[in-house]
């Protein structure tokens, strides 16, 4: 099996570092095969999946797409305009040039369509957002460095160099739950799905057991015995896990959570039945 990153779909450079630190390989979901990071693309132990892209009117998304970005441009970048339209098909009005609400209007069978060309919008907008503020926490924290070493200079201080900055260190999260609805959405589809999900954020798992208080805790390791960590966390995953025998060094704390039962919430689909037997892991 091979873990799959939740509730995201867009890995910073230092998060896929911490990933791939521990795993020999890791899944990261795409809304589609546009604007996929060029670093993706040369990682040959990042295996990235659409799982929607096939069942999606490749076309249409397209132009939705760029709509969306008209209106971040006149508006910024906010979901309050998806939220207040989740019945119908998002975006467009009876003014668009593509008139796509009409035709939508005219086939009673493109209910499926419109709701697979709303997640797949709602997820494009999160990981945009996402990249967005990765290169805005990047900046301030090269910001920061400069700050540092400018001050040590001034005060003629003779030390060794700065450590680079944790890019995990308080990492919030936001709409955890629209996350997870959208991502489940897309686990579904994905016929070769594994059972290993792999997260940043104590959060997430805070939201999941909300709904489902069996998940259950069953291992932790802190900082101080991280040496032992992997050949700990193999022993509970039986699959391979990266470099076996060194430490990880990016990594503070490892969680693992077991849920045996399915997975219940409104973030989990109706027609998602399989969910269930799922480990969760926190890399923090």
């Amino acid at each position: 099996m091979v873990p799959i990153v939740f509730p995201y779909t867009y890995l910073s450079r230092s998060t896929l570092d911490v990933c791939q630190e521990w795993f020999e390989e890791i899944v990261i979901y795409q809304p589609s095969g546009l604007d996929i990071p060029e670093y993706y693309k040369k990682n040959e132990r990042l295996i990235i999946k659409a799982p929607l892209a096939s069942h999606l009117d490749f076309q249409k998304f397209k132009q939705e797409r760029l709509y969306l970005k008209s209106l971040e441009n006149e508006a910024g970048p906010n979901l309050d305009h998806l939220k207040a339209r989740s019945e119908d098909l998002p975006f467009f009005d009876e003014s668009s040039v593509n008139r796509i609400r009409a035709q939508i209007k005219q086939k009673k069978d493109d209910r499926t369509d419109d709701k697979l060309l709303l997640i797949a919008l709602y997820c494009q907008l999160f990981q945009e957002f996402d990249m967005q503020q990765a290169d805005l926490d990047r900046t301030l924290a090269e910001i920061d460095q400069s700050h540092k070493r400018l001050f040590q200079q001034l005060n003629n201080e003779v030390s060794s160099p700065s450590p680079e900055p944790n890019m995990n260190d308080n990492k919030l999260i936001n709409n955890i739950q629209d996350r997870l609805k959208i991502w489940f959405y897309l686990y579904q589809y994905d016929k070769a799905a594994s059972g290993v999900l792999v997260t940043d954020n104590r959060d997430v798992i805070l939201e999941i057991q909300e709904w489902n208080d069996d998940l259950e805790l069953i291992f932790r390791i802190d900082e101080s015995k991280m040496a032992n960590a992997k050949q700990l966390l193999q022993d509970y995953l039986d699959i391979p896990l990266h470099q076996l025998s060194s430490a990880p060094v990016k990594t503070k704390k490892i969680l693992l959570y077991h849920k045996k039962n399915p997975m219940v919430g409104p973030f989990i689909p109706s027609n998602l039945t399989t969910c269930e037997n799922i480990l969760m892991i926190v890399l923090e």
